[in-house]
């Protein structure tokens, strides 16, 4: 999911007092309530946001209850961009196979917030996407990503983790944040973490 800046309004934090438990997609509700409260709390609805293969709307759902005002879903899936597009959610849908071809050129530094969920993971998207994905973002917005952590998945979690350390001594990102929740529907554990891209 792609964010820019288009507009808005303010909320208010009893807007946002309800508990969440991290299993399944609430890693959604965690991506909007740290967006929220640590990064756009004043400048929310002129957020702009780019969905890397939007599989599930959840999130997109929760982010324009809260004043998120313009997204932008890719996927290389025809489906799932005709799901995505009957939603009614996005003021942009493109396709684009991920690992095999780069994100459109002119969306360089263009997104206040990128947001891949699910799709890392080995068969999925290759490991090099996320620097497609920062190459996205504008300098100081967010990158939020999930990554399963079951066995068939551990050695593309790993070098995940390394590229991303890669990218953080390169001084091309900063790790903000990151959580560990239960993922009951594949019995393993999930990580969510949101990186800022370097304002340098």
């Amino acid at each position: 999911m792609l964010v820019n800046n288009l507009g808005g309004r303010l909320f208010s934090k009893l807007q946002l007092n309800q508990s969440y438990t991290f299993r399944g997609y609430s890693c959604c509700f965690f991506f909007v309530f740290f967006l929220v409260h640590h990064h756009f709390m004043i400048h929310t609805a002129r957020t702009v946001t780019v969905t890397i293969m939007p599989d599930t709307n959840v999130c997109v759902e929760q982010m324009r209850k809260l004043g998120f005002g313009h997204f932008v879903g890719v996927d290389g899936s025809e489906a799932m961009l005709d799901k995505a597009r009957e939603s009614g959610l996005y003021q942009d849908l493109k396709h684009c196979l991920l690992g095999e071809e780069p994100l459109p050129v002119q969306w360089a530094g263009t997104f206040d917030v990128v947001l891949i969920v699910g799709a890392l993971s080995v068969g999925q998207v290759p490991v090099s996407v996320i620097r497609d994905m920062c190459k996205a973002t504008k300098p100081g917005g967010c990158i939020c990503m999930t990554t399963r952590s079951n066995h068939d998945n551990l050695e593309y979690k790993a070098a995940l983790e390394s590229e991303l350390k890669k990218m953080v001594l390169e001084n091309y990102v900063l790790h903000i944040k990151k959580i560990v929740f239960d993922a009951h529907h594949t019995r393993s554990s999930c990580s969510s973490n949101v990186f800022q891209k370097s304002r340098r």
